[in-house]
């Protein structure tokens, strides 16, 4: 039996294929301390959350506190190691290329083209280090969103839909864009509603359930906050914060992030394209992808930051539609792509492509040293184990690495020396230096110099200077410890 007919008759068997693809792809960046600071203040606050830390009180950041409870519950059962972060991380996705095929499956897909949205999204997530190699937050809310569209599109029940509502509302508190993924799945329903014939009430319960179970754990945790007496704190980072950064990007900047998006993933979006534009591929596939990309493009760009990550949200649509591509007839496809992809050369430029992700990240996780794991393993020689540790300007990972606790709540290391941060999250810096400060910390790690002033002082005066030698990026990394 041809092996996709036997992943065609088990779902199991689908499950345990897509894990292996994403573990694969992704295995050569498990064991760097380090492949981008967001993943590493997860870990941070996520350690810190697990022993008893309040977000927002004890530890800080300008995200929604559902990721990193997550990850605190992730880390609780399965250790906190980084490696197995990033295995879970694999696995997150494999689960929701899984729901993606079951999904397309469920509503009519061939299997063919439903097998091939799930991989297509597993190599979307695994080639580019801030496109989703490194590990955020949209590697984890799309398994939430995924599930969610799942139950909603299958069934119309109370229960499904509620779940559905509620699976959406946690993948909102781990990152508020998934507002806009409920929104499109919102939008698609009504559509349907208002386009069937007889309208039956079932199909507009499952609307109301679907928003009743979203509104749920934003209200709990609302809840829980002004049980602690944090009501100040949570509407503060939850409503203001975000507008106080300022949007500076220009439209040309708009259009090369768009460009460059295209450009970066052109087989796939092209395989998009083919699909929306040919008669045969299903209309209820083109409505849901469209009306899914466009709502999603809301959140990408109104912040005007165009960070690689935020496109990642964009992979569940893009590959739901580009799958289709593999429902059409071989001779509704067009000539060039039938002379590439035919007689096997696709799975000969597949293997290709998988070796050639093997080969740029050996090159950039495996052959580059590990500064941030060699700091750590020269300053647990150096310190004490009761010794005060705070990373001022260097990777936040360092606290993880050595099982110590942050002197600040401000984990990630640009919020108490950058003005934009310090200006959106209210910090005072003079206040923030002084409570580490009085905290009395023995070392203080620093990259270059704080830029600010009034601490670099500090430093100078009461701390004893030792040069560790320089960083990754070739800047000086100094270790200040506190004169008896």
């Amino acid at each position: 039996m041809h092996f996709l007919d036997r992943l065609a008759g088990s779902g199991l068997l689908r499950l345990t294929s897509l894990a292996g693809i994403s573990v694969a792809l992704r295995v050569l960046s498990f064991f760097r301390s380090v492949i981008d600071h967001d993943e590493s203040t997860y870990i941070v606050i996520a350690d810190a959350v697990r022993k008893g830390a309040i977000y927002w009180k004890d530890v800080i950041d300008v995200k929604p506190g559902g990721i990193f409870w997550l990850l605190a519950g992730m880390q609780s059962v399965f250790g906190s190691q980084i490696w197995m972060m990033r295995l879970l991380a694999a696995l997150f996705l494999a689960l929701t290329a899984f729901f993606m095929v079951e999904t397309r499956l469920a509503l009519g897909a061939s299997f063919r083209g439903a097998w091939a949205s799930g991989v297509i999204y597993l190599f979307l997530n695994s080639l580019f280090t801030f496109y989703g190699v490194s590990p955020n937050t949209e590697t984890f809310f799309g398994l939430f969103v995924m599930l969610a569209f799942w139950l909603a599109l299958r069934r119309q029940g109370f229960f499904p839909s509620w779940f559905a509502g509620l699976l959406l509302g946690y993948g909102f508190l781990i990152k508020y864009v998934v507002l806009f993924d409920a929104l499109a799945l919102g939008l698609f329903l009504l559509w349907e509603w208002l386009r069937s014939q007889p309208r039956t009430a079932r199909a507009f319960w499952q609307m109301v359930w679907l928003t009743l179970g979203f509104l749920i754990p934003f209200g709990v945790v609302y809840a829980w906050y002004i049980h602690l007496g944090l009501q100040k704190e949570f509407l503060f980072y939850t409503f203001e914060v975000s507008s106080r950064y300022p949007v500076t990007a220009g439209w040309q900047d708009y259009v090369l992030s768009l460009v460059d998006f295209h450009l970066r993933f052109l087989p796939v979006v092209f395989f998009f394209y083919v699909a929306l534009f040919r008669a045969r591929t299903a209309l209820l596939w083109k409505r849901l992808a469209v009306l899914w990309a466009l709502c999603i493009f809301i959140p990408i760009y109104l912040p005007g930051k165009f960070f690689g990550h935020y496109f990642i949200q964009l992979f569940l649509p893009l590959s739901m539609l580009a799958g289709a591509f593999f429902d059409l007839p071989v001779s509704e496809r067009p000539v060039f792509s039938q002379v590439l992809f035919g007689r096997g050369r696709g799975y000969a430029l597949l293997g290709l492509l998988v070796f050639a992700n093997w080969y740029f990240q050996k090159k950039d996780y495996i052959d580059r040293p590990d500064w941030p794991a060699r700091l750590a393993a020269q300053l647990k020689k150096e310190l004490q184990p009761t010794d005060r540790l705070y990373v001022a300007n260097y990777h936040q990972i360092i606290y993880h690495l050595l099982d110590r606790p942050s002197p600040t709540p401000y984990i990630h290391r640009g919020l108490l020396w950058t003005p934009a941060h310090r200006y959106a999250l209210g910090i005072d810096p003079k206040k923030a230096v002084q409570d580490i400060l009085d905290s009395q910390p023995d070392a203080i790690l620093v990259q270059d110099s704080t830029g600010y002033a009034p601490f670099d002082h500090w430093l100078r005066d009461n701390c004893q200077k030792q040069e560790l030698g320089e960083t990754e990026r070739g800047q000086k990394l100094y270790l200040y410890q506190r004169k008896k």
